[in-house]
């Protein structure tokens, strides 16, 4: 898979790059990085809550004795396990893209807790989300976004290291930001990339998602970091690739068909994603081809959405 081991906590993948590891990469435990010269610093992504977040951050003088203080984040995209830990380092510049801004405001920390106290109110799809976040706390998580917006791409240097960040569009949110270093010949690409898991499509189309992959496949390095799972090489890139083409074709075979998503799901022969996790979450992204192919139908919200995987999860125990 990787010369690095999937083991939880900060790797050094670079002369002056570092990566933060969460096994077993599942829902909300994500990975992050840090890129540390000549006293300076760029974090990429917080995590889901002050806990996690303040142990990763207290990490930090372990693998990097020149660390001096977090200068400048990025949040890759709008999901909480990507920026509510950013009260912890406040005081930084913070950027995100447009797009990304407003999925955070869309999604504040508050939200995020009322929903899990209240999740008995929301039968199946309540459950499911309890059951997968539960290990993450997210009362009184002080709200704090991005200071500094950007579109298309911008150019961040840190000492004297480049970090190109990337705005690819339309994949898993709406708005995502890939990290390009080019000079360690490093990416981390946040949700674009779930590895060894069904990837988790709140946006889509999936053509997008495609053309995202391919951007990272065009880039010129040998280092890549997930948004969730272990670091990989561009032949596994290649395979989520795959995969997305596989799901769209299968998927529009049974929508002409005239079956639902639910049948769809449970149609596609997996087979070769056998060692997968979260099988069922292959809904969001038969969804997102759904909408596609027939662009009547409305975006369904992460509840039902949810509710949908749990109805899968049980068809496939």
């Amino acid at each position: 898979m990787g010369t690095y081991p999937f083991k939880k906590g900060w790797q050094k993948i670079g002369k002056k790059v570092f990566a933060y590891l969460q096994p077993d990469g599942s829902w909300g435990l994500n990975n992050a990085g840090l890129i540390v010269d000549e006293g300076q610093s760029l974090l990429i992504d917080t995590l889901y809550d002050i806990p996690h977040t303040r142990e990763m951050l207290e990490g930090i003088i372990d693998i990097a004795p020149d660390f001096i203080k977090v200068d400048t984040v990025v949040n890759t995209h709008g999901d909480g396990d990507h920026f509510y830990g950013n009260s912890l380092v406040k005081d930084a510049e913070i950027y995100s893209t447009e797009t990304c801004l407003r999925e955070m405001q869309a999604m504040p920390p508050k939200k995020m807790n009322m929903l899990m106290n209240l999740w008995f109110l929301l039968g199946p799809a309540g459950a499911y989300a309890k059951k997968a976040f539960r290990d993450f706390h997210y009362k009184n998580i002080p709200l704090v976004l991005p200071n500094k917006t950007f579109k298309n791409k911008i150019t961040l240097t840190i000492g004297s290291i480049s970090a190109e960040l990337i705005e690819i569009k339309n994949t898993h949110k709406e708005g995502n930001i890939i990290v390009y270093i080019p000079e360690e010949k490093i990416v981390f690409t946040a949700d674009l990339l779930f590895i060894n898991a069904f990837p988790l499509a709140w946006s889509g189309p999936i053509q997008s998602w495609i053309d995202g992959l391919d951007t990272i496949l065009n880039l010129d390095v040998t280092t890549i970091v997930p948004g969730h799972g272990p670091i990989v090489k561009k032949d596994d890139v290649r395979k989520v690739k795959d995969f997305f083409t596989f799901m769209y074709e299968q998927t529009k075979i049974q929508f002409l068909k005239g079956m639902t998503m639910m049948d769809t799901a449970l149609h596609i022969d997996l087979s070769m994603y056998k060692h997968w996790s979260e099988k069922e979450r292959i809904i969001s992204v038969i969804e997102c081809i759904y909408r596609e192919l027939d662009p009547v139908q409305k975006k369904l919200s992460p509840i039902k959405l949810f509710g949908m995987m749990a109805k899968l999860r049980k068809k496939l125990i």
